[in-house]
């Protein structure tokens, strides 16, 4: 590049700064920003101690798509700091990934950052809810049932709880249940409560029903956990609905049962194995690379709850339909992040 292109582009740049994704690398550079706060299977430790799951990532999202990816282990201690390294990292990304961050720090730094009209997205925290809407749609279609009717139970998801619920309600989901560790979430529910707890009585749990996780269960059609689920048993799954559906986020396996043939559950929760749980491991593949593809593809300024909807379908789409034990498409399927990163598009043109 010459002088003169140089002294050009910059000087389009500074008339309007929107053209840096026409005109830079901005439109192919994600950055994967952590504080160490929740790395996976380590618990909060130290920036320094993310670098290798950032590393992992980014060379993973280079290898399925032409972006690059940044790990960046920053010392930021709170989501004051954190939200004001992000804005100032902006101008250089087209997209802001804040990766593995503690259950408080995510929740405070959401609610500063999206305001804001940048193109950040939480992973895993908005990650899991688009994984398991696809694996939970697939279950549904299994068992000839509808999101709209089908009662679904939550528990353990802690502060990423609302993304998970305002996902599933965006979806076209009605009867949603969620478990903390004081049991069912009402309206007027009585002991220690919290913003938090205020908005998801608010969106969950229509019929105000009472009681510990058992009496959630009671008929349910499915149960997505984060929680470790061992008290999911033989007995517990037979007040489930007939073939429910049951998919487990958590590090530790499901006890392998014996779960009744009459009312064998459905779904990657089910039984010993490195294939029954929804880890983290999948969410690269099936989620990021194919989202941020298309988010930097469509050069949006911001990542909406259509974009997110659009990587469900996508992956809905992708399942082998013949096979009826098969919840998502596999990672090494190749069509896999061309078809996230087209739906993604088709979201930002048809919001």
């Amino acid at each position: 590049m010459t002088t003169q292109t140089r002294l050009e582009l910059a000087q389009l740049l500074a008339e309007d700064p929107r053209k840096a994704l026409e005109l830079t690398g901005k439109s192919r550079t994600v950055a994967l920003i952590s504080n160490g706060g929740q790395i996976p299977e380590l618990g909060p430790t130290t920036p320094q101690a993310a670098l290798p799951y950032l590393e992992d990532q980014a060379l993973l999202i280079q290898k399925l798509t032409n972006l690059r990816a940044w790990p960046l282990a920053i010392n930021a201690a709170t989501p004051e700091d954190l939200a004001t390294f992000v804005t100032l990292l902006a101008p250089s990304c087209g997209v802001l990934c804040l990766d593995s961050l503690g259950d408080e720090t995510y929740q405070a730094a959401e609610r500063i950052l999206t305001p804001l009209g940048l193109p950040v997205f939480f992973h895993p925290q908005q990650s899991r809810p688009i994984l398991a809407l696809a694996a939970l749609l697939q279950g549904l279609a299994l068992t000839n049932r509808e999101l709209s009717k089908a009662r679904i139970v939550l528990a353990g998801f802690e502060a990423d709880s609302l993304a998970m619920v305002d996902y599933l309600l965006a979806a076209g989901a009605t009867d949603l249940m969620i478990c903390d560790r004081s049991g069912l979430i009402h309206k007027g529910r009585s002991g220690p409560t919290s913003w938090l707890k205020e908005q998801l009585a608010q969106k969950t749990n229509p019929q105000q029903i009472r009681g510990g996780l058992n009496k959630a269960l009671s008929g349910a059609d499915a149960y997505i956990s984060r929680a470790t689920p061992m008290s999911l048993t033989k007995d517990v799954v037979n007040m489930m609905a007939h073939r429910p559906i049951i998919l487990n986020f958590s590090q530790a396996l499901l006890p392998p049962g014996p779960f009744t043939t009459a009312n064998l559950p459905l779904g990657l929760g089910v039984g010993p194995g490195p294939a029954t749980r929804l880890t983290s491991h999948l969410l690269t593949p099936l989620v990021l690379s194919g989202l941020f593809a298309g988010v930097l593809k469509a050069r949006v300024s911001s990542i909406t709850s259509s974009m997110k909807l659009a990587v469900t379908k996508a992956l809905n789409e992708l399942i082998d339909q013949t096979d009826a034990g098969q919840f998502l498409p596999p990672t090494s399927h190749p069509r896999l992040v061309e078809s996230v990163a087209n739906r993604v598009v088709e979201a930002t043109q048809n919001p």
